[in-house]
C-alpha cells in the first residue's frame, strides 16, 4: 500500500454534495438500532471527514484536493452505497432521482478506483 494519501480533485459543488451524502448516511445509521463499536468508530470518522470537507469548502479554493486516508476512502464508499440505497428505497421514481443515482454511481466508481490503486 502506498504511503501517500490519494485524492480526487473536487469542486465546491462536489464538496457540498459529499457533505449531503455523509449527512444522509449518518442520519440513516441512527435509525438502525444498536451500534457496534466498529460502527461507532466508522460514524465518528465520517463526522470528522464531514468537518474537514466543510473547512475545505469554506476556504473558497476551487478545485480542492482533499487528501484522504484509505480508511476514509473506504468509509466514503460505504456512505455512498448507503446513500444510494436510501434514495432507491425511499425516493419516488423520477428523472431527478435517476440523475442523482447516476452521479452517486459515478462517484462510487471513482472512489473504488482510488481504493484499488491504493491497495496495489
Amino acid at each position: 500500500m502506498s504511503d501517500s494519501q490519494p485524492f480526487l480533485p473536487l469542486g465546491l459543488g462536489d464538496l457540498e454534495g459529499l457533505q449531503h451524502v455523509i449527512t444522509l448516511y449518518l442520519r440513516h445509521c441512527k435509525t438502525q438500532g444498536k451500534i457496534s463499536s466498529e460502527r461507532e468508530q466508522h460514524q465518528r470518522m465520517l463526522r470528522e471527514l464531514h468537518t474537514r470537507i466543510e473547512r475545505a469548502r469554506l476556504s473558497g479554493a476551487d478545485p480542492v484536493c482533499l487528501p484522504l486516508t484509505l480508511a476514509e476512502w473506504q468509509g466514503l464508499k460505504k456512505a455512498l452505497n448507503g446513500c444510494a440505497w436510501v434514495v432507491r428505497t425511499h425516493v419516488p421514481h423520477s428523472a431527478e432521482r435517476d440523475d442523482l443515482l447516476t452521479v452517486l454511481e459515478r462517484l462510487k466508481q471513482e472512489v473504488a478506483q482510488i481504493i484499488s490503486a491504493s491497495l496495489n
